[in-house]
């Protein structure tokens, strides 16, 4: 899962949109410059490091993924590997029950210095996710299951990874990234450790001189925003960032995956890609009705029914409005004390009108969340759970029964003398977002709650988030296509600086179960566990869940691109000049 800004909203594995088409060509002429919005800057271009969904959708055209996958079926595809992974069961040894993952990488996968990617530069991808000191902590937890890596002494593109245990999702996080090593570990530091090492003392290998050495090289701000230190094998160029106003990308003239161009994974038609950042969305949409935008989404519905009804507008542009994969809730920092009782928790969630805020700010359309699994994953959810009700007279009830009344008469519910009052931060520049936090402000207000709203700009909400300095919190995520780990969000080892259990969810039974549910291959009894998870958070109210939104969207009609559920609701490499249509 990535943080989502457009709803305060990673998908850890890159997803591709495409479009129908497109047959005998080897060469693809790249044509066009695509200028797409963004909320604001990402938080770095490091694809190991970066934990924002914004940062994703860049460093997806850079870096490329060891897989892609089809917008449509959420099956995955080969782009980096020669031909399909072959997975086998360990029957005995040191990972006698976990998986022997045996692939091969393209012989003719190019570096931009000319060089192949081989095994050398996967394993040293691995090493820097598993490094204790490198900022990743989001990505450690999915590592977990890893036993060891060997490369073919004999051919060095020829991997096999063991795993010391069985993981759902091993196929995504065991072919996810691939770095080039003479880029991010000249010094090959990293060959100093073997996979077996890092992975069973990590703790130990915190204070070692080289640990550091490379962590402080690798997290430097050089690989996060400094185009001479990041490179990847996907079809674009990181040319600039000018922090606040854009980031451009250039189409690679001689990309190595040209040849492959039959294979809709490998499309990437626009000469250039610029992210234009704008995060006031009254500047961003006159910029998109002058015409200087190529696409813009998640369009609020207010402004989209103004698209529609502008018929000049509508000669320019095609309108879409598809379900996006992605939720938005109010998250409890559960270490503060007013926040410790579950009560509390479960008030504040009744003292919500979210049927008001749907009809008021979304016209409606958005569907009610009550967990992390979107409705499209119908089976893996739990359809016990209801959604909150609005019940103001409950969350009276369920506050006073915590101690928290209006001993004084000033309309707010105090204890022990002190006032009942909540610190909500958002991220600043998107005013939907601040319409919703106003109109919480006035709902908790019926209760006797103050709501005290904090607007932060992106990079700097998400360091506090990192932080854990918040009391509550606007936020989403996206949903990957393939059902999430709840790993990442909900375990307490995720619960750390770094870590994305931002309210501090979990004890040893929850722990456990999810611990099962990632080992589980059988989706039967997966599916199960999913459900009793789901009642887990549903009973402790660590988050609010709010929506499941539509996602709003206008194209130029100088590009050709088909809408997809997958964020941010299309692929910026598939934006195809409408001269330039597929043979």
């Amino acid at each position: 899962m990535k943080l989502n800004q457009t709803f305060i909203a990673a998908v850890l594995l890159a997803a591709f949109a495409a479009f129908s088409g497109c047959k005998g060509k080897n060469k693809q002429i790249a044509k066009g410059t695509v200028v797409y919005r963004e909320n604001d800057n990402p938080d770095m271009l490091n694809p190991i490091n970066s934990s924002s969904a914004n940062a994703t959708v860049i460093n997806d055209l850079i870096f490329g993924g060891m897989q892609s996958m089809d917008p449509k079926s959420f099956e995955l595809t080969n782009v980096l590997l020669k031909e399909d992974a072959k997975f086998e069961e360990i029957a005995d040894g040191d990972f006698k029950g976990g998986m022997k993952i045996t692939f091969e990488i393209k012989d003719d996968a190019k570096w931009d210095n000319g060089t192949p990617v081989t095994g050398d530069d996967y394993v040293f991808t691995i090493k820097s996710i598993i490094n204790p000191k490198t900022n990743c902590e989001h990505l450690k937890g999915y590592y977990s299951w890893l036993g060891d890596i060997e490369v073919d002494a004999a051919n060095n593109r020829k991997i096999t990874v063991y795993s010391k245990e069985k993981y759902f999702k091993i196929s995504e996080f065991a072919l996810y990234r691939c770095l080039p090593e003479y880029v991010y570990d000249p010094e090959k530091i990293m060959r100093k450790f073997t996979i077996r090492d890092l992975m069973a003392n990590s703790e130990k290998l915190k204070g070692d001189a080289d640990i550091i050495k490379f962590a402080e090289e690798f997290n430097a701000e050089k690989h996060q925003r400094d185009s001479a230190y990041i490179s990847g094998f996907g079809p674009y160029t990181f040319v600039k960032w000018e922090t606040g106003q854009e980031i451009v990308l250039k189409r690679k003239a001689d990309w190595w995956g040209d040849k492959y161009s039959t294979q809709r994974d490998f499309w990437a038609f626009p000469e250039k890609i610029v992210f234009k950042i704008i995060p006031d969305n009254n500047t961003a949409f006159a910029a998109l009705k002058d015409d200087k935008l190529s696409a813009y989404e998640a369009i609020d519905a207010k402004r989209f029914k103004e698209l529609q009804d502008n018929e000049l507008f509508a000669n320019k542009f095609n309108l879409n409005k598809i379900d996006r994969l992605s939720y938005s809730y109010l998250g409890f920092n559960m270490r503060k004390e007013k926040l410790k009782d579950v009560r509390v928790r479960k008030a504040i969630a009744l003292a919500i009108d979210r049927d008001l805020i749907n009809q008021t700010l979304n016209n409606g359309e958005s569907s009610l969340a009550t967990t992390f699994v979107h409705p499209v994953q119908a089976k893996y959810i739990n359809a016990d759970i209801k959604a909150i009700p609005y019940d103001v007279d409950a969350s009276r009830t369920l506050l006073a029964e915590a101690g928290w009344k209006d001993t004084d008469g000033d309309g707010f519910i105090d204890k022990n003398k002190q006032k009942f009052t909540l610190d909500f931060k958002m991220p600043s520049g998107n005013d939907i977002a601040k319409q919703q936090a106003l109109m919480l402000k006035e709902q908790f207000k019926k209760v006797g709650i103050d709501l005290n709203i904090i607007e932060r700009e992106w990079t700097v909400y998400l360091q506090e988030m990192d932080k854990f300095d918040f009391e509550m919190n606007m936020g989403g995520w996206t949903i990957p296509a393939r059902v999430s780990d709840p790993y990442q969000l909900w375990h307490t080892k995720s619960a750390v600086n770094g870590g994305s259990n931002y309210p501090n969810f979990g004890n040893a039974e929850s722990d456990k179960l999810i611990e099962e549910l990632r080992s589980t291959l059988d989706e039967n009894r997966r599916i199960e566990l999913y459900k009793t998870f789901q009642k887990m958070l549903a009973d402790e109210q660590p988050v609010i869940y709010m929506f499941n939104p539509k996602n709003r969207m206008a194209i130029s009609k100088k590009f050709e691109v088909e809408p997809i559920m997958i964020n941010p609701g299309f692929s910026l490499s598939e934006f195809k000049a409408v001269d330039e249509k597929p043979q």
